[in-house]
């Protein structure tokens, strides 16, 4: 896959990070474990920075990203399963595909480890890696987290304390900084999700 060697970089790293979606509501059709998030991504790497809207639909064995750059100039869309590749198409550019998700970001020159960010944007550490949390606040709630590399910062947990509303990370002098403003567990949109044919 040939990587792409003009900006938006930037933008095509935001389609990665993370890992949306039917207009239907299908909530009934969802897992129990499946969730959608609404908010701001931020990347800023350097003397570049780059901020979208995020919509991001994760129905276990496929997930679906959406993203809409400033003032809905930009957008892009990313796709994936399990037993699938991702897809990726942003506006103006003929999509690529790759074996993974975190595949893809390595080769735009971007080592992200996305698959991590579904359980961060949890507030909780993958457990496919090792770890080291912080103390917590008095809630038992992370605050800080150590991870494949990067440092993770949990704040502004919502109403019932079990969601971060921002979480922000570091590695060198590359910042990620998710802004949740919605949050959907069971999630509406993952029976068309599971249902649709992989992308090609």
């Amino acid at each position: 896959m040939a990587p792409f060697k003009q900006k938006p970089a930037t933008l095509a790293l935001l389609a990665l990070i993370l890992s949306a979606c039917s207009t239907m509501p299908d909530k009934t059709t969802a897992p129990e474990d499946s969730w959608r998030l609404k908010g701001k991504l931020g990347v800023s790497h350097a003397n570049d920075s780059e901020s979208a809207l995020l919509d991001w639909l994760d129905c276990g064995r496929r997930w679906q990203i959406r993203l809409l750059g400033p003032l809905g100039t930009t957008g892009a869309l990313i796709e994936g399963g399990d037993d699938e590749a991702v897809w990726l198409k942003v506006s103006g550019r003929e999509p690529v595909t790759a074996r993974s998700v975190d595949t893809m970001a390595t080769s735009l020159g971007w080592p992200m480890p996305v698959s991590g960010l579904r359980h961060w944007v949890q507030g909780r550490p993958s457990p496919d890696a090792p770890y080291d949390a912080g103390d917590g606040d008095p809630q038992g709630r992370l605050t800080t987290l150590e991870q494949l590399g990067w440092m993770i910062r949990f704040d502004r947990y919502d109403e019932q304390g079990e969601l971060p509303g921002r979480v922000r990370l570091q590695r060198q002098d590359l910042k990620v900084t998710i802004l949740k403003r919605e949050w959907d567990s069971p999630a509406a949109g993952c029976g068309a999700l599971l249902e649709a044919a992989p992308r090609s």
